[in-house]
């Protein structure tokens, strides 16, 4: 894995190297830290509240990694971290633990009452787990925010057909 950034403003380059990491690519965090690090203006504060959460939820229990995230919330009220949550619970779900890729589907929706795609998302995570009446009450919602989700119509047939046989 690679990653490359010139700072053209800062006269700064980094280039950098890596075999990788198990849950989640790690290059770009990199870069932006080592830039933090040489110039303070550089520091991505989002990027920094990110991590910690994405860490939380690897390193903690769930209610430790709740904790967590809801203190980098109320730090940062500005920020929206729907992606940041939607990121941990697909690689939560990749890596074999789906009940915890759930739950931090479940507060997705919760944190983002709004958006048809973390109910998209937490509809595909109950769908998973052959959640199947879980699955269709979270793509119909998902549907109704957003009329033109081809995902949740689809997923929604799928469904029906399972319920029926």
């Amino acid at each position: 894995m690679t990653a490359f950034r010139k700072f053209t403003d800062e006269d700064l380059t980094i280039i950098f190297l890596s075999n990788g990491y198990k849950y989640f690519h790690v290059e770009e965090k990199v870069v932006d830290h080592i830039a933090g690090i040489i110039d303070e203006k550089l520091i991505d504060k989002k990027a920094w509240a990110e991590e910690e959460i994405t860490n939380a939820f690897f390193k903690n229990d769930y209610t430790k990694a709740i904790q967590t995230y809801h203190a980098l919330k109320s730090k940062n009220p500005t920020l929206n971290f729907e992606d940041t949550l939607l990121n941990i619970a697909y690689t939560l779900m990749n890596s074999d633990r789906l009940n915890e890729s759930i739950k931090v589907f479940e507060l997705n929706v919760k944190e983002n009452p709004a958006s048809f795609n973390a109910f998209d998302s937490l509809a595909e995570g109950y769908f998973n787990n052959k959640q199947f009446e879980l699955s269709k009450e979270n793509y119909e919602k998902s549907l109704e925010l957003n009329p033109k989700n081809e995902n949740a119509k689809e997923m929604l047939l799928k469904i029906n057909n399972l319920i029926k046989k």
